[in-house]
This record gives structure tokens, C-alpha cells and sequence, in this order.
């Protein structure tokens, strides 16, 4: 049988509990599985008929007329408000159990704030969808809290739980449905046990770390994201977890920006970079301390019975060409001059890395607890972020 494309405009591009539709679920019957295969089928052929099809009352009975009259829900699979040849292949999906099956039907709902768990780890993360967000192309943004947040404060908008204002920085739902300054994006935000003071050892970087990359992985698998679109960025300690990551995984994030930090110098990213996942195995070297909110502690001299004499970060030529983009104020001078120097440093290996920029804001005013900074207060840049990230 050959499909034509038809492109209809829905009437409706939610459904109502009272309306009992998933998308998908072309026989309303609650489910989506193989029964709703005929009946989508007819109505992808014809959705602008006002009565349904003779076709599609031989399969869905009882109540064919008014599961006909929701097919502006059940046919729009992949969520754009159209139906067409586009919606086929998550319905494909969905039946074959390849795509997660939320609530309201197949995909993950978009347009507001979802908090999932990773089912490996039981970790938490706060995730937005645009309406729009194209998940073949448009850019994935993971987005690490600093000390004493998690990924609720992270995605906006900030609670005073740093003792910094709220200065009405944009929360990320915002940005990513701003079309006057960005394509659309899907917007990932962790709870992390790396967070500062004495939860920022080896132990909740790893964990943090396989930790995001198994719930992306999941991600992809149901056909939510596609590789190849992932940045990654972070504030304070969290900007130091997410050039971390985009370091060891250059493979996987095409840019990192990095809100308020320092970047460690070659001799600390030695550490960083190779003893810890060469040498620490988080099974059996990281104990549960649940004092004080909970973190990973190694175990003691875990790093001098490694011996690591593997490949290092120095060696990786691919890795000198990872965008690195790194925003900070002139309140922070240490920030400031340890990167600025790291900058150098790292520009006169052989071969030098190659797209590091450092941004440097002036303050106009005298205290990083005061809103009359550019970018709002000391912990307001997400904006900054989003126009290195996802500006058209």
C-alpha cells in the first residue's frame, strides 16, 4: 500500500482527561500496542474526514464516531500539531516498545517542566521539550547546579538559596521558547552529589558523571534526542563538573560553557582527567556518606596503588578542537587570572587547544548580592550561555 504525505493542521494540539486520549491509542482503547495499527493507518490517510471512515469503524468498536472525533490527539505522535507521513515512525516506535509512553501517549510530553528518574541510578533530572524542539537536529543542553542547588534551582527560576538574588535571569523554559534569539532546545538539568566543599571529591564526579551519561544513552534509545546535538554547560562547581565531562567525552558534547568558574591548570587536569577514571572504580573504592545531605567518599590512597601509565588527555588531538566557552565577572578576580593563565598554557601545547574563549563581564555595581550586574546578579548567565549554545 503507498502512503502520499498529507500535512493537516489539528485542531487541538492537547488533550483533556476528560477527552481519555494518548497519543498513539488510534482505538482508544487506553493502550498503544499492535490493536491500534489498522486504525491509525486509515486515519493517516484521511484525517481531514468529518465522519470516520468506514474502514476505521471495522476496528474500532464501540464508540468508533467519538475516539474519531480525538484524532487530533491520538495521530500526533511526534508532537509538531500536524498529521502526516511524520507521525509514522514514533507510532512504529511506540508499538514496538522503542519509544517512552508518558501519561498522555507516546513521547515524552513537551512544552513543561518533566522530572524523570535514571532507573539505573535513581538519580532525579528536571527536563523541558519545546513544542517544536525537532529531536533529528535541534541542540540538547545539560545543565549542571552549583554548590547547594540541584537541578530544580538550576532550571529556574533561582530560589535565594546562595544567599545571591533573584534578578530575573530568564529560567531555561523560558529561553528555549524565545524564537526572537533561539532555535529551539531541549534543556536537561541533574541532580548532582558533586556540590561543592567536601561533596566535590573524585568519587561524586565519576558517579555524576556515568550517571548523565546512561540517562542520555536511555534518552536516545526511545528516540527522544539523537546524538550528535549535546552541549553541556554548569554554574560554579557545576561549571567545573560540566568541563570535566565535555573533556572526557568530546565524542559526545559538541560545546561546554562553563557560568562563574576557574579552569584548572594542565597539572590538575592530569588528575582530573586521567587518574580519576583510569584509577578510581566507584563500585568498590566509593562509600555512602549520607551526613550533611549525602556524597561518595574514595577510599584512602585510592590513587597511589593505580600506577596509571595509560594514554592521557595530552595525547588526544580531537580533544584540542572541543568549544569551551567559559563566562565569568570581574567580581572574580581569582576566576579571572587562573583562567586567563590555564588559557595560556593549554594555547602553547603542541598542538595548542584551539577554541577556549574566556568572557569577562564588567560589574557595574559593587557586589556580586546586587541585581544591577550585566548579566543580573553573580549566578545569572543563562542567557549568556543560551546565546553561545542556541542563538539562531
Amino acid at each position: 500500500m503507498k502512503v502520499t504525505l498529507v500535512a493537516v493542521l489539528l485542531a487541538c494540539t492537547t488533550c483533556t482527561a476528560a477527552q481519555v486520549c494518548k497519543r498513539g491509542d488510534a482505538n482508544c482503547d487506553g493502550v498503544i500496542d499492535n490493536f491500534d495499527i489498522d486504525a491509525f493507518v486509515v486515519a493517516i490517510l484521511d484525517p481531514h474526514a468529518v465522519a470516520a471512515p468506514p474502514d476505521y469503524l471495522a476496528v474500532v468498536q464501540p464508540a468508533a464516531e467519538s475516539c474519531w472525533a480525538l484524532r487530533a490527539c491520538w495521530l500526533d505522535t511526534n508532537r509538531d500539531a500536524l498529521a502526516n507521513n511524520f507521525d509514522i515512525d514514533p507510532f512504529v516506535d511506540c508499538v514496538l516498545g522503542n519509544r517512552l509512553i508518558s501519561a498522555d501517549g507516546c513521547g515524552l510530553p513537551r512544552g513543561q517542566v518533566l522530572t524523570r528518574s535514571n532507573p539505573l541510578t535513581g538519580r532525579n533530572f528536571r527536563m523541558y521539550i519545546p513544542a517544536d524542539f525537532n529531536a533529528a537536529f535541534d541542540p540538547v543542553i545539560i545543565s549542571l547546579h552549583g554548590t547547594g542547588g540541584d537541578g530544580a534551582l538550576e532550571m529556574g527560576p533561582n530560589a535565594d538559596l546562595s544567599g545571591f538574588p533573584d534578578c530575573g535571569d530568564p529560567s531555561w523554559p523560558a529561553l528555549a521558547e524565545d524564537r526572537a534569539a533561539y532555535r529551539p532546545f531541549a534543556v536537561i538539568c541533574p541532580d548532582l552529589y558533586f556540590n561543592g566543599d567536601q561533596a566535590s571529591g573524585p568519587c561524586n564526579l565519576l558517579i555524576d558523571e556515568q550517571n548523565i551519561l546512561s540517562f542520555l544513552d536511555l534518552l536516545v534509545q526511545y528516540r527522544e534526542i539523537t546524538p550528535g546535538t549535546w552541549r553541556i554547560t554548569g554554574y560554579s562547581s557545576g561549571a567545573s563538573a560540566a568541563i570535566t565531562v565535555a573533556m572526557r567525552h568530546h565524542e559526545r558534547f559538541i560545546q561546554a560553557v562553563a557560568r562563574y568558574t576557574s579552569l584548572d591548570d594542565p597539572a590538575t587536569l592530569d588528575y582530573t582527567y586521567d587518574t580519576i577514571p583510569a584509577c578510581l572504580d566507584p563500585a568498590t573504592e566509593c562509600t555512602w556518606r549520607p551526613a550533611q545531605g549525602g556524597f561518595w567518599e574514595e577510599r584512602a590512597r585510592w590513587a597511589t596503588t593505580c600506577g596509571h601509565n595509560g594514554p592521557s588527555w595530552r595525547d588526544d588531538v580531537a580533544l584540542r578542537s572541543l568549544s569551551v566557552q567559559i563566562i565569568n565577572n570581574q567580581l572574580e578576580p581569582y576566576y579571572v587570572s587562573i583562567t586567563n593563565q590555564t588559557i595560556a598554557q593549554l594555547a602553547a601545547l603542541s598542538p595548542p587547544f584551539t577554541n577556549i574563549s574566556h568572557s569577562v563581564f564588567p560589574s557595574s555595581g559593587g557586589s556580586a548580592f546586587q541585581c544591577n550586574l550585566p548579566l543580573g546578579s553573580h549566578e545569572e548567565a543563562r542567557r549568556a550561555a543560551a546565546d553561545a549554545i542556541a542563538r539562531w
